[in-house]
Protein backbone atom coordinates (compact mmCIF):
# COMPACT_ATOMS: atom_id res chain seq x y z
CA UNK A 1 0.00 0.00 0.00
CA UNK A 2 1.45 3.55 -1.14
CA UNK A 3 1.96 5.68 1.79
CA UNK A 4 -0.34 9.09 2.11
CA UNK A 5 0.94 12.57 0.54
CA UNK A 6 1.72 15.00 3.15
CA UNK A 7 -1.07 17.70 2.75
CA UNK A 8 -1.74 20.24 -0.12
CA UNK A 9 -0.27 23.07 1.67
CA UNK A 10 3.17 21.24 2.24
CA UNK A 11 3.32 19.99 -1.57
CA UNK A 12 2.57 23.72 -2.46
CA UNK A 13 5.66 24.86 0.41
CA UNK A 14 8.10 22.72 -0.91
CA UNK A 15 6.71 23.60 -4.24
CA UNK A 16 7.65 27.65 -3.88
CA UNK A 17 10.84 26.72 -2.54
CA UNK A 18 12.01 24.40 -4.97
CA UNK A 19 11.11 27.13 -7.50
CA UNK A 20 12.86 29.94 -5.85
CA UNK A 21 15.94 27.65 -5.69
CA UNK A 22 15.71 27.23 -8.94
CA UNK A 23 14.74 30.83 -9.98
CA UNK A 24 11.51 29.34 -11.91
CA UNK A 25 8.49 30.63 -12.58
CA UNK A 26 5.69 29.59 -10.24
CA UNK A 27 3.10 30.70 -13.09
CA UNK A 28 5.03 28.43 -15.38
CA UNK A 29 5.76 25.12 -13.12
CA UNK A 30 2.62 25.48 -12.02
CA UNK A 31 0.54 25.55 -15.55
CA UNK A 32 -3.53 26.17 -14.49
CA UNK A 33 -4.85 24.18 -18.00
CA UNK A 34 -2.63 21.95 -17.94
CA UNK A 35 -3.39 21.20 -14.33
CA UNK A 36 -7.19 21.32 -14.91
CA UNK A 37 -6.94 19.25 -17.61
CA UNK A 38 -4.81 16.67 -15.35
CA UNK A 39 -7.29 16.16 -12.30
CA UNK A 40 -10.50 17.10 -14.09
CA UNK A 41 -11.16 20.25 -12.01
CA UNK A 42 -11.97 23.88 -13.23
CA UNK A 43 -9.30 26.39 -14.04
CA UNK A 44 -10.92 28.26 -11.44
CA UNK A 45 -10.78 25.90 -8.42
CA UNK A 46 -7.20 24.94 -9.58
CA UNK A 47 -6.20 28.64 -9.42
CA UNK A 48 -7.98 28.39 -5.64
CA UNK A 49 -6.20 25.99 -4.23
CA UNK A 50 -2.91 27.12 -5.88
CA UNK A 51 -3.71 30.26 -3.90
CA UNK A 52 -4.36 28.32 -0.60
CA UNK A 53 -7.87 28.14 -0.44
CA UNK A 54 -9.76 25.74 -0.50
CA UNK A 55 -13.63 24.45 -1.82
CA UNK A 56 -16.73 23.38 -0.68
CA UNK A 57 -17.10 19.98 -0.03
CA UNK A 58 -18.43 18.08 -3.19
CA UNK A 59 -20.75 15.02 -3.10
CA UNK A 60 -18.83 12.21 -3.97
CA UNK A 61 -22.08 10.80 -6.46
CA UNK A 62 -21.94 14.30 -8.73
CA UNK A 63 -18.31 14.34 -8.74
CA UNK A 64 -17.78 11.30 -9.82
CA UNK A 65 -20.49 11.71 -12.89
CA UNK A 66 -18.89 15.26 -13.74
CA UNK A 67 -15.99 13.50 -14.14
CA UNK A 68 -16.31 11.11 -16.26
CA UNK A 69 -18.24 14.07 -18.68
CA UNK A 70 -14.94 15.92 -18.26
CA UNK A 71 -12.97 12.77 -20.16
CA UNK A 72 -15.60 12.54 -22.34
CA UNK A 73 -15.74 16.13 -23.43
CA UNK A 74 -11.97 16.69 -23.46
CA UNK A 75 -10.90 12.97 -24.93
CA UNK A 76 -13.52 12.79 -26.92
CA UNK A 77 -14.63 15.95 -27.95
CA UNK A 78 -18.23 15.21 -26.80
CA UNK A 79 -18.79 13.43 -29.80
CA UNK A 80 -21.20 11.09 -29.58
CA UNK A 81 -20.13 9.15 -32.29
CA UNK A 82 -17.49 8.11 -30.20
CA UNK A 83 -19.87 6.49 -27.95
CA UNK A 84 -19.65 2.84 -29.49
CA UNK A 85 -16.14 2.53 -29.43
CA UNK A 86 -16.27 3.65 -25.33
CA UNK A 87 -18.99 1.75 -25.03
CA UNK A 88 -16.54 -1.54 -26.30
CA UNK A 89 -13.49 -0.44 -24.52
CA UNK A 90 -15.63 -0.51 -21.37
CA UNK A 91 -18.03 -3.84 -21.91
CA UNK A 92 -21.48 -1.77 -21.63
CA UNK A 93 -24.35 -1.30 -24.13
CA UNK A 94 -23.89 1.72 -26.62
CA UNK A 95 -27.35 2.97 -25.17
CA UNK A 96 -26.39 2.86 -21.35
CA UNK A 97 -22.62 4.38 -22.46
CA UNK A 98 -24.52 7.34 -23.67
CA UNK A 99 -26.14 7.87 -20.61
CA UNK A 100 -22.96 7.46 -19.21
CA UNK A 101 -21.02 10.24 -20.54
CA UNK A 102 -23.72 12.37 -20.83
CA UNK A 103 -23.87 12.47 -16.93
CA UNK A 104 -27.01 10.46 -16.05
CA UNK A 105 -25.71 7.37 -15.00
CA UNK A 106 -22.62 6.89 -12.19
CA UNK A 107 -20.02 3.74 -13.31
CA UNK A 108 -19.57 1.19 -11.01
CA UNK A 109 -16.13 0.35 -9.74
CA UNK A 110 -15.40 -2.00 -12.41
CA UNK A 111 -16.51 0.57 -15.14
CA UNK A 112 -14.76 3.25 -13.52
CA UNK A 113 -11.30 1.08 -13.68
CA UNK A 114 -11.81 0.29 -17.54
CA UNK A 115 -12.57 4.29 -18.21
CA UNK A 116 -9.16 5.07 -16.28
CA UNK A 117 -7.81 2.26 -18.42
CA UNK A 118 -9.42 3.24 -21.72
CA UNK A 119 -8.28 7.13 -21.46
CA UNK A 120 -4.80 6.24 -20.14
CA UNK A 121 -5.11 7.90 -16.48
CA UNK A 122 -4.52 7.42 -13.12
CA UNK A 123 -7.16 4.92 -10.90
CA UNK A 124 -7.98 7.67 -8.69
CA UNK A 125 -8.99 10.42 -11.39
CA UNK A 126 -13.00 9.75 -10.94
CA UNK A 127 -12.75 9.18 -7.28
CA UNK A 128 -10.37 11.86 -6.05
CA UNK A 129 -11.87 15.14 -4.22
CA UNK A 130 -10.43 18.44 -5.41
CA UNK A 131 -7.77 18.77 -2.87
CA UNK A 132 -6.34 15.20 -3.42
CA UNK A 133 -6.40 15.25 -6.99
CA UNK A 134 -4.71 18.65 -7.70
CA UNK A 135 -2.18 16.94 -4.81
CA UNK A 136 -1.42 13.47 -6.73
CA UNK A 137 -0.13 15.71 -9.51
CA UNK A 138 1.74 18.38 -7.75
CA UNK A 139 3.50 15.10 -6.22
CA UNK A 140 4.54 14.32 -9.99
CA UNK A 141 5.75 18.02 -10.84
CA UNK A 142 7.57 17.88 -7.05
CA UNK A 143 9.40 15.01 -8.07
CA UNK A 144 10.97 16.73 -11.02
CA UNK A 145 12.24 19.98 -9.41
CA UNK A 146 13.13 17.64 -7.12
CA UNK A 147 15.15 15.61 -9.54
CA UNK A 148 16.61 18.90 -10.80
CA UNK A 149 17.35 20.23 -7.71
CA UNK A 150 19.55 17.87 -6.15
CA UNK A 151 19.68 14.38 -8.70
CA UNK A 152 22.13 12.50 -6.49
CA UNK A 153 20.22 12.64 -3.25
CA UNK A 154 16.84 12.10 -5.47
CA UNK A 155 18.31 8.93 -7.22
CA UNK A 156 19.71 8.05 -3.82
CA UNK A 157 16.37 8.38 -2.34
CA UNK A 158 14.80 6.29 -5.01
CA UNK A 159 17.48 3.37 -4.45
CA UNK A 160 16.63 3.14 -0.77
CA UNK A 161 12.63 3.21 -1.44
CA UNK A 162 13.63 0.18 -4.26
CA UNK A 163 15.24 -1.87 -1.29
CA UNK A 164 13.21 -1.43 0.92
CA UNK A 165 10.35 -2.77 -1.28
CA UNK A 166 12.49 -6.15 -2.52
CA UNK A 167 11.72 -9.49 -0.74
CA UNK A 168 13.81 -9.79 2.32
CA UNK A 169 14.47 -12.89 1.65
CA UNK A 170 16.53 -12.99 -2.13
CA UNK A 171 15.89 -14.51 -5.36
CA UNK A 172 16.89 -18.19 -3.99
CA UNK A 173 13.98 -18.03 -1.57
CA UNK A 174 11.76 -16.91 -4.72
CA UNK A 175 12.91 -19.51 -6.48
CA UNK A 176 12.02 -21.80 -4.25
CA UNK A 177 8.69 -20.86 -4.06
CA UNK A 178 8.14 -20.69 -7.97
CA UNK A 179 8.96 -24.24 -7.45
CA UNK A 180 7.00 -24.74 -4.82
CA UNK A 181 3.85 -23.52 -7.07
CA UNK A 182 5.14 -25.58 -10.15
CA UNK A 183 4.59 -28.83 -8.30
CA UNK A 184 1.27 -27.64 -6.48
CA UNK A 185 0.10 -26.75 -10.49
CA UNK A 186 1.54 -30.26 -11.44
CA UNK A 187 -0.41 -32.23 -8.40
CA UNK A 188 -3.64 -30.27 -9.32
CA UNK A 189 -3.07 -31.11 -13.08
CA UNK A 190 -2.13 -34.54 -12.66
CA UNK A 191 -5.92 -35.70 -12.71
CA UNK A 192 -6.62 -34.02 -16.13
CA UNK A 193 -3.21 -35.14 -17.74
CA UNK A 194 -4.02 -38.85 -16.77
CA UNK A 195 -7.32 -38.42 -18.48
CA UNK A 196 -5.92 -36.62 -21.50
CA UNK A 197 -2.89 -39.67 -21.79
CA UNK A 198 -5.69 -42.07 -21.98
CA UNK A 199 -7.48 -40.75 -24.61
CA UNK A 200 -4.40 -40.87 -26.75
CA UNK A 201 -3.94 -44.79 -25.80
CA UNK A 202 -5.63 -47.45 -28.33
CA UNK A 203 -8.95 -48.04 -27.20
CA UNK A 204 -7.98 -51.79 -26.07
CA UNK A 205 -5.49 -50.43 -23.79
CA UNK A 206 -7.53 -47.70 -22.15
Amino acid sequence: MNEPYPPLSETLARVDELCRLLRASRDNVLDVTRLSRATGLTGGVVELLLAGGSVDPVDPETMVRERVRFLFEHYDRGDLNQVPALAAAIKQTPTWTKKLVLGQAKPNIFVGAALCKHYGIDSEFLTDFPEDALNRELRKILFDLELKADPGKTLADLGVAHVSRRNPFGDPDLTALARMVAEIVKEELRPVTHRLDRLELPESDR
